[in-house]
């Protein structure tokens, strides 16, 4: 399971640093804690649905992604 989630953390991590590069996301958040609280997001969320089976959760998540890019996005 560990490998896994290492896995998925370098993945986003990598992502972020292309965006960080491209003037998309801020440079003074570090790649990998926004990587972290992506896949906190994810896990979360999803877990809670599949226990529930509450659409709501999928919402929230939805909503929870969009809070997250506003923090780290470079405005224009």
């Amino acid at each position: 399971m560990q490998e896994i989630v290492n896995q998925w953390l370098l993945f986003l991590t990598d992502f972020i640093i292309d965006l960080q590069k491209n003037g998309k996301v801020r440079k003074d958040v570090k790649a990998k804690d926004i990587a972290s609280d992506m896949l906190a997001i994810y896990q979360g969320y999803i877990t809670l649905w599949k226990l529930t089976k509450e659409n709501r959760h999928i919402d929230l998540m939805e909503k929870k992604f969009m809070e997250l890019a506003k923090t780290v996005e470079i405005s224009h």
